[in-house]
């Protein structure tokens, strides 16, 4: 009796803590378009106890999930701008089959200290000020800004540059079971000049394409039991992305940036303590 009474207590924390997690993936997903799959693995691994190519492939299957319905309630605020989400997905859904063969053939502790390399790369460049346009001309990886008033307009140019940003998320999607939006949020405000709500509506457009695309390629590495965590998980990520747009309105852009580099040093920090 008192065995099935301790099972049950811990399936129930097991259950709460899946839904922690998601909550955890879905706020910074919605915050921030790059903080829930950069999360995702960590917490997959360290917190729920799954095995590095297994939380890859389950982290690709919430996260995509959970942008593809933050792209829609955004696409709906008139906050997307599809053609330059379109163009970022396109190159990395091509490429991310390719990062999903290089990470299948790296050992789970090389996979997570090199996850843990680009992490810290993503929190120095969010924690740092970004100026935005003075009319000065743009610096090389950028795209002319639009005029004040303007629409936005992608010329050949600034396309191919978007081309090679996504193939270059897509490859480390594969490699590291992340959607991309670490590198799609800081590339769409400094190539295109996007504000970071804009850019991080936009990369979820991005996000939900590669996903997909490195989900196939690593589907081999599911199974049953990632299965299941991933419903709590997922659930709590859809709850996680709603409440995200609450959280928005009282946080200006600056504070959004800083939020996101701190946690993601956070997690290299738990994720350097334990491979090392």
């Amino acid at each position: 009796m008192l065995t099935a009474l301790l099972r049950a207590e811990a399936h129930r924390v097991e259950s709460a803590s899946a839904i922690a997690c998601g909550l955890v993936v879905g706020l910074s997903l919605g915050l921030t378009g790059g903080g829930g799959a950069i999360l995702a693995v960590p917490l997959l691994v360290y917190v729920l106890g799954l095995q590095f190519r297994a939380a890859v492939a389950l982290s690709l299957a919430i996260v995509g999930a959970t942008a593809l319905y933050g792209a829609l309630a955004a696409t709906r605020r008139g906050s997307v701008r599809l053609a330059a989400g379109l163009i970022l997905g396109a190159s990395g859904a091509l490429c991310a089959p390719l990062g999903a063969f290089l990470g299948a053939r790296l050992s789970d502790r090389a996979s997570m200290l090199a996850f843990a390399v680009v992490m810290l790369a993503v929190a120095v460049r969010m924690l740092r000020d970004r100026t935005a346009p003075d009319g000065s001309a743009p610096p090389w990886f950028a795209c002319q800004p639009p005029m004040p008033g303007q629409a936005l307009r992608i010329s050949s140019r600034c396309a191919l540059k978007l081309l090679i940003a996504g193939a270059l998320t897509g490859t480390l999607s594969g490699v590291f079971g992340v959607g991309g939006g670490f590198l799609l949020v800081p590339v769409l405000t400094a190539v295109l000049w996007l504000p970071m709500g804009i850019a991080t509506a936009t990369s979820l457009v991005a996000i939900t394409v590669i996903s997909a695309s490195a989900l196939a390629a690593n589907a081999s590495h599911l199974n049953s039991d990632a299965s299941t965590t991933g419903l709590l998980v997922g659930f709590g990520a859809l709850a996680g992305m709603t409440g995200s747009s609450l959280v928005r309105s009282r946080l200006d852009e600056r504070s959004l940036r800083r939020t996101f580099g701190l946690l993601v040093l956070v997690a290299v920090a738990v994720t350097l303590a334990q491979s090392l």
